[in-house]
């Protein structure tokens, strides 16, 4: 069996496009657009904002898809480069980012992994097996699972869980499913069958379109201050040390977001203790995607969205509505619970190697602007 399968929360007026292979990539610049799905102060002083308006700005921010870090290729201690901000130096807390401006060149698809493993014991997902345990009638929530004798649970949970004759009973078998935040992102999912085969695909798509490709898992990690820990515990603001401030008229065009870094890379070239990243890299508050994603640099550079086209995929693909993906994953993961499971692969291929790919974005332009938290 697949211990991995990728899935894709999307729109059901995309589904044929999934079937003929037509795989749509935004520019990685979008992740940086601040203003999405936010409300400005004076649309809701004139009475512009409606009811609708306000449930999608809080649905937006619940689902994270806003990432400032997206691009961001070096993690360095403050101590290193605050002086560069003048008076607001000692305001600044945590280690400091540079964002690579050459990565809004980038093109990206992002799927979620669903992960199963069999230890010798597990963390059920109360979230998930309460949702289940409510599709079968049985009225429990999360907290009511939590309140119980973990043998009691276990037997409720088994009681919903259809059998597999062939799986080991000394072992935990538990698969990840998705979060139902998740379920924001559209009323169709796209259930990648055969991981290998569409990776090929997707390959030979960029070989004949041009340009380079790095796809895999991404690597999630904790952002920390190198100089004083004790500062990631007080509250703080990040800001991006842009020379570049938009004009009203900027906001809708989004022009401002394709301007070129305001700092050099070469600046930093010499400090030693730098964590070096790239575009499968994102920080650990993002760790519950469990992303794996395509990043595409075709060989026109600019900061438009794209059509990969990978030929038809109904003999690798599955659609499923939203409301059924739990079943549907429990159906094909057999004799699986429910439950945590931490996953740490870390596949990546591509038209060269991950550590290449990151070479080459460093020598597009090496113009970039940092990403910092003040507090």
């Amino acid at each position: 069996m697949e211990r991995s399968t990728l899935i894709r929360f999307t729109s059901s007026r995309f589904a044929d496009s999934y079937r003929f292979g037509n795989l749509w990539l935004s520019s990685l610049w979008t992740f940086w657009d601040f203003m999405d799905g936010k409300i400005r102060e004076e649309d809701m002083k004139a009475g512009k904002v409606t009811e609708e308006d306000l449930q999608r700005a809080i649905e937006t921010d619940q689902i994270r898809r806003n990432d400032f870090s997206e691009g961001v290729i070096a993690q360095i201690p403050r101590s290193h480069v605050s002086h560069l901000f003048g008076s607001m130096s000692d305001r600044v807390i945590h280690d400091i980012r540079f964002r690579l401006s050459a990565y809004k060149y980038c093109n990206l698809m992002c799927f979620f992994r669903v992960d199963a493993e069999d230890a010798d014991q597990g963390i059920l997902d109360e979230e998930n097996a309460a949702a289940i345990l409510r599709s079968h009638g049985k009225e429990v929530t999360a907290n009511t699972l939590r309140s119980m004798n973990p043998r009691d649970v276990q037997m409720l949970v088994g009681s919903v869980i259809k059998p597999n004759p062939i799986m080991t009973n000394n072992k935990v078998h538990m698969v990840q499913l998705p979060d139902s935040a998740m379920d924001k992102f559209g009323d169709i999912v796209v259930v990648i069958k055969e991981e290998d085969e569409f990776k090929r695909r997707v390959l030979n798509a960029v070989e004949k379109a041009g340009g380079h490709l790095i796809m895999g898992d991404v690597r999630y990690h904790p952002l920390v201050d190198r100089v004083d820990p004790s500062t990631m515990r007080r509250h703080s603001m990040t800001i991006i040390s842009s020379s570049t401030t938009p004009k009203e008229t900027d906001y809708d065009d989004k022009t401002w977001l394709a301007e070129d870094g305001s700092f050099k890379l070469s600046d930093i070239a010499d400090i030693d203790d730098i964590y070096w990243r790239g575009a499968l890299d994102k920080y650990d508050v993002y760790r519950t995607q469990k992303e794996w994603r395509i990043c595409w640099l075709p060989e026109e550079l600019d900061y438009k969205e794209r059509i990969l086209r990978v030929g038809e995929l109904d003999d690798i693909i599955d659609i499923v509505k939203t409301e059924n993906i739990r079943d549907y994953l429990l159906e094909r993961y057999r004799g699986y619970a429910p439950g945590t499971v931490e996953g740490t692969r870390r596949e990546i291929t591509g038209t060269e190697s991950y550590k290449e790919f990151c070479g080459r974005m460093k020598k597009i332009d090496g113009l970039g602007d940092y990403v910092m938290e003040i507090g």
